[in-house]
């Protein structure tokens, strides 16, 4: 039980630094690094690694490859079978566990689990009832659960368990475990939910050096990501990111360093994380529950004075240093506190910073007010927390999140979400495409102006064209030139950021060579010398306005700050344009409970519960476990 809640915790990460490469569209790479502290490990969850290396080994003295802790650094899906190489800080490759191997610690710190949440309940103490003679005195009901439990972490499908054939002497025994599955749902929702955990999650198991205490281990994964419908609506020239990631609760830090190529640059990056939702729920229930108190209408001498007075100061206590807490983060990214937004919220603030004497006695704590701040704080998503990194006009950039407050170890995951702005860090494409633009104009002007026999508005006076020109010769000329200047313009890959991000200098070139290969085609097929004019005269004219549009292309931009709709509410700038619907969306794949991505499945404590109750129906009490005692 001490190596599953080792697993499930992972206390002894100390810090996860994640390091995306955006360079392909719908292609990133990331890589985890984790830093893992061996000194963390209390005495029982050391003591649980020590045993399970002795188990592992079948010679009574240690080899020399098998020297060291096999410790729980990480938990992937299971869903996603791909081979994971992880490498320590010099580069070489660390022993990881199979996951064969791992099912039968996991499958007996389950049942171990699950025998003591039955414990629990006040009818295991009743010699008479039923869950007391499946604890403590008939074992067959008991064994066929473990059984089902180390055939159902065993098998590798997620859908559909082997099919093994139950004996008929053990059919009672079946429907007696059955029977106190159904029972005691309630007491084993934990359970379930840790089970659930353990059927779709793989747990990472590595061989580390317990001679050294700090080990920084390194490892590629995919990421999910949202199908992606078209481009959204953007100013262009820029590209968003949005990329969302889990945690364990007891982590203390995570770092993100987002780079791309050299062309482009990483304006702006925000990070937030949902790590205070859980308290701001508590003080929203309890201001509302307050409130009721402090009414003189309500029940006020329901609850002692003096038992009110703590817990209203220790509300307002834990209020105030929640809003102190984000006035710093807005202060340090540079945003506007929504002080209109959060009056109520501010009031009681700085009344219990200015608290003298009893605190209910306090006029600016009333009834009304209390309710409005819980109010406030939910609308304004006090609950997550909000980074912003400097502008800088590189192309790497980082986001860094620290947990103020002490870590709880618990087996839920903290959501993190970061915003990436890329935009173009050298205006050469812009100035490229504007050299171009002009060139076919030119060419094109001069075309015309030889055929009319007059460089000054062939257009206006419509002479007549001369005649005996070799017309191929032209039609070459307008075909061959544009397509060399075109291949020099040196394009990005279509697939790529830097395509998206240029897109506007990349449809201005096609537009360019697209008047020229229409003035070529009336050349080459058009006999009329007015309508070759007039040809001639909308081709100039509309490369005359690509040149004007390079220009504004190549002007240099101001600052832009990124916000999305997923940014908190208290955090987002006001003013127009200010706002970006991300161009895609990625996930680590530890993300699981949102199915809009790609690839991603989730299993809650029912469906554990289900499966559970097949394989069950499925176990044979013997042949399944080693060494299973018999009846």
């Amino acid at each position: 039980m001490s190596f599953l809640d080792l697993a499930l915790e992972q206390n002894h990460v100390r810090r996860i630094t994640e390091r995306l490469a955006l360079v392909e569209h719908l292609a990133p790479e990331c890589t985890t690094e984790i830093d893992v502290s061996l000194g963390l490990l209390d005495q029982e969850q050391r003591i649980a690694c020590e045993s399970f290396q002795q188990l592992r080994q079948r010679n009574p003295a240690k080899s020399r490859d098998e020297q060291g802790l096999w410790v729980p650094v990480a938990r992937l899906p299971r869903q996603f079978s791909f081979p994971i190489d992880v490498r320590d800080y010099d580069g070489s490759r660390v022993p990881r566990l199979a996951q064969l191997e791992l099912a039968g610690p996991v499958a007996a710190g389950l049942y171990q689990l699950l025998r003591n949440a039955l414990g629990s309940h006040p009818d295991a103490k009743l010699t008479d009832s039923d869950l007391a003679d499946f604890l403590y005195t008939t074992g067959e009901p008991r064994w066929l659960v473990q059984s089902a439990l180390t055939m159902l972490i065993s098998s590798r499908s997620q859908a559909t368990l082997p099919n093994t054939t139950a004996s008929t002497n053990s059919h009672g025994h079946r429907h007696t475990a059955l029977r106190i599955l159904d029972a005691y749902d309630d007491t084993l929702r934990q359970f379930f939910h840790l089970l659930g955990v353990a059927l779709n999650e793989y747990l990472l198991v590595v061989n580390l050096d317990e001679e050294r205490d700090n080990h920084l281990l390194s490892y590629d994964v995919p990421l999910l990501r949202k199908p992606v419908r078209g481009r959204p609506l953007n100013a262009r020239g820029v590209y968003v990111v949005r990329y969302q990631t889990e945690v364990p609760s007891s982590l203390r830090s995570y770092h993100l360093v987002a780079a791309t190529e050299q062309s482009l640059q990483i304006s702006d990056m925000y990070l937030t994380s949902m790590a205070g939702t859980d308290d701001v729920e508590r003080i929203e229930r309890d201001l509302g529950y307050l409130a009721t108190l402090v009414d003189p209408a309500g029940g006020q001498n329901v609850v002692p004075r003096s038992m009110v007075e703590h817990e209203l100061e220790t509300t307002v206590g834990a209020l105030a240093e929640l809003t102190r807490r984000r006035r710093w983060e807005a202060a340090e990214a540079g945003i506007p506190w929504p002080i209109e937004s959060l009056r109520a919220t501010e009031t009681l603030a700085a009344a219990w910073h200015t608290r003298s004497g009893p605190f209910l006695d306090n006029v600016r704590v009333i009834a009304d007010r209390l309710r409005r701040a819980a109010t406030e704080i939910t609308t304004q998503q006090l609950g997550s927390d909000y980074f912003q990194t400097d502008v800088v006009s590189a192309s790497r950039n980082h986001a860094y999140w620290r947990r103020l407050e002490e870590p709880v170890a618990t087996t839920e995951r903290t959501q993190i979400e970061v915003g990436i702005l890329v935009q173009d860090a050298t205006r050469s494409g812009p100035r490229a495409l504007l050299a171009y633009a002009g060139t076919v104009l030119v060419l094109s002007y001069a075309t015309i102006a030889l055929l009319a026999g007059g460089f000054w508005w062939p257009f206006l006076d419509h002479p007549d064209l001369r005649d005996g020109i070799e017309r191929d010769a032209l039609v070459a000329v307008l075909l061959l030139v544009p397509g060399f200047l075109y291949t020099r313009l040196q394009l990005p890959p279509r697939h790529s950021i830097a395509a998206r991000v240029r897109e506007r200098s990349r449809y201005l070139a096609y537009a360019t060579i697209a008047v020229a290969i229409a003035e070529a085609l009336t050349i080459a097929t058009v006999t009329s010398d007015d309508t070759l004019v007039v040809v001639f005269a909308i081709g100039v004219a509309c490369l005359a306005v690509l040149v004007a549009l390079s220009i504004v292309v190549d002007l240099p931009r101001r600052e832009l700050r990124l916000t999305t709709p997923t940014v908190p509410t208290w955090a987002r700038r006001q003013g127009r344009g200010s706002t970006y619907t991300p161009d895609v969306e990625f996930a680590a794949l530890g993300v699981m409970r949102n199915h809009g991505y790609e690839g991603s499945a989730g299993s809650g404590a029912r469906d554990s519960a289900a499966r559970l109750r097949l394989s069950l129906r499925r176990a044979r009490r013997s042949g399944q476990l080693p060494g299973a005692p018999s009846a």
